[in-house]
């Protein structure tokens, strides 16, 4: 611990001597202030002292001696880059639970540092002391959050600090969960029961395990998200080819009100166009007639845009119990994204075309960049196998989860979850 010894000169001037250990030596600075401003840089042994005893005389020393005033703290930087993430279309929500999460979590051990001094031990002892108190995701997220902060002030383009400290990093191992999904028997049985009883919910439960699409992006659908190419004949068999569009997605504001915005996905890997399972093509073109561009495709019995909570408790709560599929914890529509996994890996689809399919961001870099545009697309085998499994009167019992996939599909329905 450094302390501080106040000094008066045979003059009457009064100095402050922050006395502390440094490399197993006792060692001094000399303050002429108690108190001082450092993000102006004007220090007090009072300031200096604390540093010593937060991060070490080292440190303390650089930060005091090379920093400029003009220097971002870490608070500073956080500030910074959410003015630029507001300018990117995130919602208000989104940027309120970025800032509750950064003054719950970050702010106390990191904020009043000079960004710049922040390093790898630094985020890996904050890493390990919250991984005490929150769960591996949890953790994950609010290293999201300074990771992206770092991310934003490290670029060439801005250079508000020298490097991102978060890129080495080692976070806690997250428990994996077993993958999720309906066997066909199941989606057969709930295909029937709703197609009789909840038929607009039937439909939108059939493009989301056509599509493997997230409810906020299937809700906020518009007839101008369809592209219809006609139909080409493959094995006797009339195949529609239907193309569809994330063009904006349902989100919450501020005041928990779900709003439609437009251009944005979950990710830049969400922002995609897939083409349709035939089942699903013949059903979105039923659902276009009459439609403007601007109009919902999928909407409820009562025309109105379908919300996640309600679906789940009512319409999809109906449909597993009129099937008979047994409702265990967690189990949702997102279910259907599982199933949709599931299917493509028996159809023989390819990884990449999975993750860009569905929209995971997680994929190497030339997918990343240019998988959208080059390997989205199924080819017409690849869209009749898949169908022909989730066809209803499949093989009764043929299990989607469960069995043994390819090591790539447990990868992609192992991140599913998180």
């Amino acid at each position: 611990m450094a302390s501080i010894r106040e000094r008066v000169s045979t003059s009457g001037e009064t100095t402050f001597q922050v006395l502390y250990r440094h490399g197993g030596k006792q060692a001094s600075k000399t303050f002429t202030g108690r108190k001082g401003n450092p993000q102006k840089g004007i220090w007090g042994a009072e300031d200096f002292a604390a540093l010593v005893d937060t991060i070490g005389p080292d440190k303390a020393l650089k930060q005091m001696t090379d920093d400029a005033p003009e220097r971002l703290t870490v608070d500073e930087l956080f500030e910074r880059w959410i003015a630029w993430k507001a300018k990117t279309g995130i919602t208000e929500r989104t940027l309120k639970e970025y800032r509750r999460d950064y003054v719950n979590w970050i702010q106390r051990p990191l904020g009043h540092r000079a960004a710049e001094t922040v390093d790898e031990l630094d985020v890996q002892e904050w890493v390990d002391k919250i991984s005490g108190q929150l769960d591996p995701k949890t953790v994950g997220d609010r290293h999201m959050i300074l990771g992206g902060m770092f991310k934003f002030g490290s670029a060439r383009s801005r250079r508000l600090v020298e490097h991102n400290p978060c890129l080495e990093t080692q976070l806690p191992s997250k428990k994996k969960k077993a993958p999720k999904g309906f066997s066909l028997a199941q989606w057969d049985a709930m295909c029937t029961w709703a197609a009789e009883h909840e038929p607009d919910a039937a439909d939108l439960l059939l493009f989301i395990a056509s599509t493997g699409w997230r409810i906020s992006e299937v809700s906020a659908m518009i007839a101008a998200a369809v592209d219809d190419y006609g139909d080409v004949e493959y094995e006797g068999e009339t195949v529609p080819i239907v193309y569809v569009s994330v063009l904006g997605v349902h989100r919450r504001d501020a005041n928990d009100r779900t709003i439609y915005v437009e251009g944005l996905a979950k990710s830049e890997a969400g922002v995609r166009r897939i083409n349709l399972l035939p089942d699903a093509a013949w059903m979105v073109r039923r659902r276009l007639e009459g439609l403007k561009p601007g109009d919902l495709l999928f909407t409820n019995k009562r025309g109105s845009m379908w919300r996640p909570n309600n679906l789940l408790r009512s319409e999809f709560a109906r449909t597993l119990k009129g099937a008979g599929v047994a409702k265990v914890k967690g189990m949702g529509p997102h279910y259907l994204r599982h199933t949709h996994v599931g299917i493509l890996d028996r159809a023989g689809v390819s990884i990449a075309k999975m993750q860009r399919r569905i929209g995971h961001e997680d994929i190497q870099t030339t997918l990343n960049v240019y998988g959208g545009t080059i390997d989205n697309a199924l080819t017409v085998e690849e869209l009749v196998k898949a169908q022909r499994l989730l066809t209803r009167g499949g093989a009764a019992g043929e299990i989607v989860a469960g069995e043994v996939l390819s090591e790539g599909a447990q990868t992609i329905l192992g991140e599913l979850e998180s």
